[in-house]
């Protein structure tokens, strides 16, 4: 679990801690984390961000923010989501296209439908 001295964070902010010092983002700005050897990368709408703390360390604050683990290595924004296809892939604002494990997609559609507040039928 982190600590408030390695993860700050508010309703508007988050820190990232990585090898130059914490980079303070608004979680609206963060399209998806992903885990890369043992480091997580965080894409924002403004270019990557590494932090030496692995995914799981971000998974419990990150759900506070609309935040949902949908595959062992990616945490995704609902907010920058733009299609979920049947194939088991998301598509993101940004173009990138994300797994979804089978064993989250039914948690997943029922947590996306209250952000969307959309039906699907």
């Amino acid at each position: 679990m982190l600590s408030q001295s390695q993860v700050v964070y508010n309703p508007q902010k988050i820190g990232i801690p990585n090898n130059k010092g914490t980079d303070y983002l608004s979680t609206e700005e963060i399209i998806y984390l992903e885990s890369v050897n043992g480091c997580t990368k965080v894409v924002t709408i403004h270019g990557d961000i590494t932090s030496s703390y692995n995914l799981g360390r971000f998974k419990i604050v990150m759900e506070k923010y609309n935040f949902f683990q949908v595959h062992r290595s990616f945490i995704i924004n609902l907010n920058h989501i733009r299609r979920y296809n049947t194939d088991g892939e998301i598509l993101l604002s940004n173009g990138q296209e994300i797994p979804i494990s089978r064993n989250v997609r039914d948690e997943f559609l029922l947590k996306f439908n209250k952000v969307s507040k959309t039906d699907i039928l």
